[in-house]
């Protein structure tokens, strides 16, 4: 019998945030502007994802294994802006201030554990945004594979052009205006470009404007579906509410849940199996301006 191996999917690396006040209704249209990134612009990004699945193996048309999992991931990150152009942000320095997974299996709940990440600090770039992140230690030497895995689902868009606030840079949108997003923004967005198939549908609904840390911010209802049936890997119908600063489009908030499936084949040529789950994932991402340090 194949043996059961985890599966952790990384879905997100966006930067998000801050706490909420009353709306803004004393205007109906608002005119969203794109902020070209700095150096020495900072943000403070925390991110809370869950991941339930059913899971069941397949060989032959037989059922070999059924069990349930359940992935916690908590991470809190500060991301500090190096060199940039006037598209992107070239290279970055990323401290990890907290990092830490749970896998538990079949309901025998497990506790956070810190990943090798929590705790150190990372120079990554990409001098071309068709490659490969480059990362490092700040001394120059390369982390284990491990380490630069888990860096780089961190900051899978960073070195990346913001198409989605290209979209809205220059747009007027009405309260209540529903806009129907190329697709392709939502892999931008939600930072999934591999790990999930392809999207189907990308909408957000401008329900409200309001202040967030004294900056006027619209709230979206989104509604994102990816991923064709009877196709391998993941698929998902996520809903929630994306905020994001209407003077420089700046993503400060989001909040995501919603049923996934994934289907994956593995074995050698011979002895393939597959692997089947569903169940449901929970994605809630925070950026603020960190405090300054002294």
């Amino acid at each position: 019998m194949p043996r059961r191996r985890r599966l952790c999917f990384s879905i997100f690396s966006l930067a998000v945030g801050a706490s909420l006040v009353a709306p803004l209704q004393a205007q109906e249209s608002y005119r969203f502007s794109y902020h070209q990134p700095q150096v020495g612009d900072a943000a403070q990004q925390s991110v809370d994802y869950d991941l339930q699945l059913s899971v069941s193996m397949l060989q032959s048309g037989q059922t070999i294994d059924t069990f349930k999992q359940d992935v916690v991931r908590h991470q809190t990150r500060t991301l500090t802006v190096l060199e940039c152009d006037e598209e992107r942000v070239l290279s970055a320095r990323i401290a990890f201030d907290k990092s830490q997974q749970s896998t538990s299996t079949d309901d025998q709940n497990q506790p956070l554990v810190g990943q090798p990440v929590e705790g150190k600090t990372y120079l990554v770039s990409r001098p071309d945004e068709k490659d490969e992140l480059v990362v490092t230690y700040e001394d120059g030497t390369t982390p284990p594979e491990e380490e630069l895995t888990i860096v780089r689902q961190s900051a899978a868009t960073l070195g990346r052009p913001n198409a989605l606030a290209a979209y809205f840079h220059g747009r007027t949108v009405r309260v209540g205006e529903l806009l129907k997003l190329p697709n392709e923004l939502a892999s931008e967005l939600m930072g999934f470009r591999k790990a999930v198939g392809q999207v189907t549908r990308f909408e957000m609904k401008l329900v409200e404007v309001r202040p967030v840390d004294g900056k006027p911010c619209g709230v979206f209802e989104t509604t994102i579906d990816a991923g064709e049936p009877h196709t391998e890997g993941m698929k998902m119908q996520v809903r929630g509410q994306f905020v994001m600063e209407i003077n420089t489009c700046r993503t400060r908030s989001a909040e995501f849940t919603g049923p996934v499936a994934v289907t994956e084949q593995r074995g050698p040529q011979g002895y393939q199996y597959t692997v089947a789950g569903h169940g449901k994932m929970h994605v809630a991402i925070q950026s603020s301006t960190p405090p300054i340090r002294r």
